[in-house]
């Protein structure tokens, strides 16, 4: 049927298997919202999926959560940085806004407004959270970037990699090489299952 299936074994310089490494499966484009009934982000009454931080509620109620005030939304997932650069990242609140990338407070505002940050990253994958709170009256929150002072643009659902509903990220390093298969060399078939 023209599928097949790769088994990945790790080993350390002994070639002897590595245990205890977790594979965190990923779940498309966007980030992992859980939706608060309270600023203390406690139990979240509704999770989905948001390809991106973009809404404009207006005066009106926040979807996934109720009552319409003093509410919270928590955002997890990861960033891909495209490469190497000095990117800002801005915010637009109504009310207040939390950007934590990896375990570094980049943003924090603790009233509606704009709020901007500007650093050094290596492209490449990061953890991203972003936490916000609404307060009585309007409500909105919008997450921008830019590189090397381009216009800002709100970060799209590409950048962004949901993970399992635990968000947890696990820390490890590898790296591998691949020799090609010379004629007559001894490959076990069994171990490819």
């Amino acid at each position: 049927d023209g599928s097949a299936r790769v088994k990945l074994e790790v080993v350390d310089k002994d070639n002897k298997p590595v245990s205890g490494l977790t594979f965190v499966p990923l779940y498309g484009n966007g980030l992992s919202g859980n939706y608060y009934p309270n600023k203390s982000f406690g139990t979240p009454s509704k999770t989905v999926l948001d390809s991106a931080i973009n809404f404009n509620w207006g005066s009106g109620s926040i979807p996934n959560v109720s009552p319409n005030d003093h509410v919270g939304v928590r955002w997890k997932g990861l960033i891909k940085f495209p490469d190497d650069g000095q990117y800002k990242l801005v915010t637009d609140s109504d009310d207040a806004i939390k950007v934590i990338i990896d375990t570094r407070e980049t943003i924090y505002r603790g009233s509606s407004g704009w709020a901007e940050a500007t650093d050094t990253f290596k492209g490449g994958i990061r953890q991203i959270t972003v936490e916000y709170v609404e307060n009585p009256g309007d409500a909105r929150v919008r997450l921008y970037w830019s590189k090397d002072n381009a216009p800002a643009e709100i970060i799209p659902a590409t950048a962004f990699i949901n993970l399992t509903s635990t968000n947890q990220v696990p820390n490890f390093s590898a790296s591998a090489s691949i020799s090609p298969i010379s004629e007559g060399s001894n490959l076990n078939p069994s171990r490819l299952e």
